[in-house]
């Protein structure tokens, strides 16, 4: 039996609410997000506490933090105790008795506030959002985090600018992204030399695609030029994060470019390829999706085809579209079969929903 799109935002429901599962589909926050949606931040050792029946079964711990400074919030006494959700979820720092650490606690309104754990069940109990192992050398740098941070979080918009300027080429991994983010939200042309000059020095093609894209994202105009020299230059290997990359430039003068890897031995490279083409607006590329299900034996292309076909549909199908996807439905590769019931149940419900209005 094929699931239902029912079924599966129901499955999609348990994941919320049960913080385990939850966390292994979603990274933990950086410093940046845990110092802007916690109440209290102290440095301190750890001790474990004896846990209920009920957080054992649900994974959770209990600890005492012995508070050795405070950075935010307001203390009544020198120890705290706080549920950790993320006890021993892959991904998360696991907390080790006596271990040093800088912890990110939040309240119930913290959590209600942030919508992160607003109904795991937590109640009124401290909770840990986030933590850092504090070793031998690393606390200077997490406290100059800490301090940038928090002054930048307190600007106003005026001074926003001046300080990422100031602090474009530290090199604290935890302020990082912080800085990152923040010039490619306020669109900080200004940052351009800084990462064109990190584009010449990155070491390897993930380095080089993201630092291309941030240039993409802060209007680099020399952005398209670089990226047709890499997708025509055979030591690139990545042509499918190219040619993503060239959707997300939206330029369509690149269409001709990306249509002469439309036929390309590599499946997932044509397949990624005709995608791009969809999603570029070409009338097309449709049908060239579906030549692709038809024909390839390369499984996960088959399968992107139907998925890509599945989320940029908002302009329907022609007749002869319908009548070649509807059979997918029983196709032997059980990943496209789902991906097309839920297209033709979406099919039937908006039929549905206009006979019912025809009806009226």
């Amino acid at each position: 039996m094929k699931p239902t799109i029912a079924a599966v935002l129901a499955f999609l429901i348990l994941l919320v609410i049960s913080p385990a599962c939850w966390a292994r589909f979603v990274p933990p926050p950086g410093m940046a997000d845990s110092w802007g949606n916690s109440s209290i931040v102290v440095l301190g050792s750890l001790q474990r506490v004896e846990v209920s029946d009920d957080e054992a079964a649900k994974g959770w711990g209990r600890y005492e933090v012995k508070v050795e400074k405070r950075y935010k919030g307001d203390l009544l006494q020198g120890k705290l105790e706080f549920v950790d959700p993320f006890d021993r979820v892959d991904g998360y720092v696991w907390l080790v008795e006596d271990d040093r650490c800088l912890i990110f606690l939040q309240t119930a309104v913290d959590r209600k506030e942030s919508n992160y754990l607003a109904d795991s069940g937590l109640g009124k109990a401290l909770s840990r959002l986030r933590a850092f192992t504090v070793e031998e050398n690393n606390l200077g740098i997490l406290e100059e985090a800490i301090t940038l941070i928090s002054t930048y979080l307190d600007l106003p918009e005026t001074g926003q600018k001046p300080f990422l300027l100031e602090n474009l080429t530290i090199s604290n991994s935890y302020i990082r992204p912080l800085i990152d983010n923040e010039i490619v939200r306020i669109r900080m042309t200004e940052a351009i030399p800084y990462y064109q000059e990190k584009l010449r020095r990155a070491a390897d093609e993930e380095g080089r695609l993201r630092e291309i894209s941030t240039l993409r994202l802060l209007g680099d105009p020399g952005v398209k030029a670089t990226l047709l020299e890499w997708l025509n230059d055979d030591s690139y290997k990545t042509k499918r994060d190219i040619l993503e990359e060239f959707v997300r430039l939206e330029d369509k003068s690149v269409i001709p470019e990306i249509r002469k890897w439309i036929d390309v031995e590599d499946a997932q490279v044509a397949v990624t390829a005709r995608s791009a083409l969809l999603r570029l607006g070409e009338s097309d590329a449709k049908g060239l999706l579906l030549e692709m299900i038809q024909l390839s034996d390369d499984p996960t292309a088959r399968y992107n085809a139907i998925h890509c076909l599945n989320w940029n549909n908002e302009h329907g199908f022609t007749e002869e579209e319908i009548a070649v996807i509807r059979p997918l439905v029983n196709d032997e590769q059980e990943s496209v079969a789902r991906v097309t019931g839920f297209i033709i149940e979406n099919w039937d419900r908006k039929s549905n929903k206009q006979d019912a209005g025809d009806g009226k």
